[in-house]
């Protein structure tokens, strides 16, 4: 019985979330009949048997999945653990369909009575732009066990494909030297930059390396120092002070492209007169 050694401890809990969260709900016991008995239900829940006494063998403070470029991360806490022997991760292509246990082996329990423990599981075996769902299932030294979640994480979605890195985001820029431009591409094969005083880029810009009789110029690497010319251009679209927006577009080995998020620079106007003259 759940590992329930005092039969007068039963009591009853129900689950709405699936077993996400247990609440005790009032019951009639009989340890004769060895029975717990509730009436008036109206819908499907799930339901278990614990110990008054004891109602909590493993307390969760969180189960949360994180989804990163090729991989999801799942981290859960717990506050303290009775009797646990460890946990088992389950997942499924949806919420509400079967899931398969991903882990081939028990995570071993870090927790005690008095104290909790932190954990986390990295799985591989995904497909970009795919929503995973997961649950968390903790097993008692006596084999019974209980799950936690689903929760959910799409890997892939939202993650940047062009991270800019320097200059950062709403910088002073000296008028020379010339700026370096740094950003990370994630496996992209080919780059140029765009300037520009509009946010959206509309109206005048300036694009790096500049085209060649009309034929558009990338480059392989993920940093770009301007010239001396291309500089000055740059600089002269804030010459009254403005913010000068910046980008970088990207393909992959494909052709498909890509774009940064927007980052803005600010020229010293000062120098940059002096430099003009």
């Amino acid at each position: 019985m759940n590992g329930i050694t005092e039969e007068a401890n039963l009591v009853l809990y129900k689950s709405n979330d699936n077993g996400s969260t247990w609440t005790q709900v009032g019951a009639t016991l009989n340890t004769g009949a060895k029975t717990l008995t509730i009436s008036g239900l109206d819908g499907f829940s799930w339901w278990t048997a614990g110990d008054s006494g004891n109602p909590l063998l493993v307390d969760l403070v969180s189960f949360t999945a994180e989804a990163l470029e090729d991989y999801v991360l799942l981290e859960w806490e717990t506050a303290s653990e009775i009797d646990n022997a460890g946990f088992h991760l389950w997942r499924s292509d949806t919420e509400d369909t079967e899931y398969i246990k991903i882990t081939d082996y028990l995570i071993q329990a870090q927790g005690g009575p008095t104290q909790g423990a932190t954990y986390a599981y990295e799985d591989f075996q995904v497909e970009p732009e795919l929503t995973y769902y997961y649950q968390l299932e903790d097993i008692d030294r006596y084999g019974v066990s209980t799950f936690h979640g689903p929760v959910s994480a799409t890997p892939g979605d939202g993650v940047e494909p062009i991270v800019l890195i320097c200059p950062e985001d709403g910088v002073l820029i000296p008028v020379y030297p010339a700026a370096m431009f740094e950003w990370d591409g994630a496996g992209l094969e080919r780059f140029k930059l765009e300037f520009s005083r509009s946010p959206d880029f509309t109206g005048k810009v300036i694009v790096l390396p500049p085209d060649r009789k009309k034929r558009t110029v990338l480059i392989e690497e993920e940093s770009y120092t301007p010239s001396q010319r291309e500089w000055r251009s740059v600089q002269h679209l804030g010459r009254k002070g403005q913010i000068v927006y910046w980008r970088v577009n990207g393909e992959d080995e494909a052709g498909e492209g890509f774009v940064s998020k927007t980052f803005g620079l600010t020229p010293q106007l000062n120098r940059l007169r002096r430099f003009t003259k």
